[in-house]
């Protein structure tokens, strides 16, 4: 079994922690989202610092950052990153993608 991964941030930079000091940073921040894009259809994108490893074990990164997209029928995605720059970079790729469908 794999033990878990824990961060915070400190600006746009990812910290390793122990689990305790990471509950008290993320009890206590609540600056966790990194974008969020609303369209006036109503669909929306999010893009948020998880803190904890998603990556369950596979691959060579660990993914602490998630963005999915919300409130559209012809479009559902989840993607996650490992680092401050992709997840803006994905979030706004993933903008894009949804505008370029509907």
């Amino acid at each position: 079994m794999t033990k878990n991964k824990h961060y915070i941030l400190e600006g746009k930079e990812i910290k390793k922690v122990d689990f305790h000091t990471w509950s008290e940073w993320f009890e206590n921040n609540e600056n966790r989202r990194v974008k969020l894009t609303k369209h006036p259809s109503g669909w929306f994108v999010s893009t948020v610092f998880l803190g904890i490893d998603h990556s369950f074990g596979i691959g060579d990164k660990d993914l602490v950052f998630e963005t999915m997209a919300f409130g559209t029928n012809s479009y559902s995605e989840t993607r996650r990153w490992s680092t401050y720059t992709e997840a803006v970079r994905g979030h706004d790729d993933l903008v894009k993608e949804i505008k370029d469908q509907i």
